[in-house]
């Protein structure tokens, strides 16, 4: 059996997170305490005496933020600039404010995280289609600022032993990629999450961190928002919800399972799985032969459905999960 290891997302109501990736960046602006403005003393610079006209002029910059500064913190300035501050201030006037001209006086510097995976860009890594058996090769996936996750591996108020994301948790493996922390989380108008914020180190490309450190987190599968492909996912459960249906005084009838079949829309998976439909579209007398199989990752195997499945329109038909609790 040819088995080609792929992420799904798969999509129920409420169910689908967006993860927006974060540079593990800081910007900071140090302003005069009790004044209005960044370079002391010049009428043109711009007021900031609230945190969202702060907010908004480092979006102007280009710097996409929390709006909850991380750290806020008063302190003197040296008479005179030296060492780190001299670098720290080539930033500063560079966003129009300039330190020398608040030597000797107290100030306030409020700290943002940046939250800028740059957007648009866009990474390819090579990951195996069977991460025990390399002979049946690799492919190429995407990825970008914007990913689907399943829902499953984030929790606003973590439960006890949970190793997935949580605002403050552990770092995290998103497969094949990067290294993620959660910074927070998005929601609604009704309160229901709808993305998770999370800060990514740069240098753990591949999953490895540069200065080797211990991950502490779950690696968690993902597919990538701006090149997934949707798809029907038909996820098949036992007939009976009861194990002994034809017993004493009972009616099978009676112990049909009226959830033995779920047809999910609008799941997500990786692109890849366009081109294996279009070799599947071209099977001589494809339904008479085994479709393409797949196992999605922490879900379960999977099938492509014989008569149902397109390039066009993808249908998995679930044939095995990996959480099986009927019991036997």
């Amino acid at each position: 059996m040819t088995m080609m290891i792929q992420a799904i997302r798969l999509t129920r109501k409420k169910a689908a997170l967006a993860v927006i990736l974060a540079g593990a960046v800081l910007a900071a602006l140090i302003l005069l305490l009790g004044q209005h403005g960044g370079n002391v003393g010049a009428s043109e610079q711009p007021c900031l005496s609230s945190n969202g006209e702060r907010v908004a002029y480092l979006r102007e910059l280009g710097w996409e933020i929390d709006p909850e500064p991380l750290t806020t913190l008063q302190f003197l300035l040296p008479p005179k600039l030296s060492g780190d501050y001299i670098t720290y201030n080539d930033l500063q006037k560079s966003q129009g404010f300039d330190l020398e001209t608040c030597c000797g006086k107290q100030v306030t510097r409020y700290t943002y995280t940046v939250t800028n995976y740059p957007q648009g860009q866009s990474e390819t890594f090579t990951v195996e289609n069977n991460p025990t058996d390399p002979s049946q090769g690799t492919h190429e996936i995407t990825f970008s600022r914007h990913l689907w996750i399943e829902h499953e591996d984030f929790l606003e108020t973590p439960i006890p032993k949970y190793k997935r994301l949580y605002p403050d948790g552990p770092e995290c493996r998103l497969k094949g990629a990067y290294l993620v922390k959660c910074t927070g989380c998005v929601k609604d108008e009704n309160g229901q999450i709808v993305e998770v914020l999370c800060t990514y180190d740069p240098d753990s490309r591949g999953g490895d961190p540069a200065d080797g450190r211990k991950v502490k987190g779950a690696t968690l599968h993902w597919v990538d928002a701006e090149s997934c492909v949707d798809a029907e996912v038909r996820l098949y459960d036992n007939l009976f919800s009861d194990p002994q249906p034809d017993g004493p005084d009972k009616d099978f009838l009676n112990c049909l399972n009226p959830d033995s079949l779920m047809v999910l829309e609008g799941c997500k998976v990786e692109r890849a799985m366009v081109d294996v439909a279009k070799r599947f579209d071209q099977a001589e007398n494809r339904t008479g032969v085994n479709a393409p199989t797949f196992q999605f990752m922490r879900t379960g195997y999977f099938c492509m459905d014989n008569r149902d499945c397109t390039a066009d329109h993808l249908v998995f038909n679930r044939s095995v999960s990996l959480k099986d609790s009927f019991k036997k």
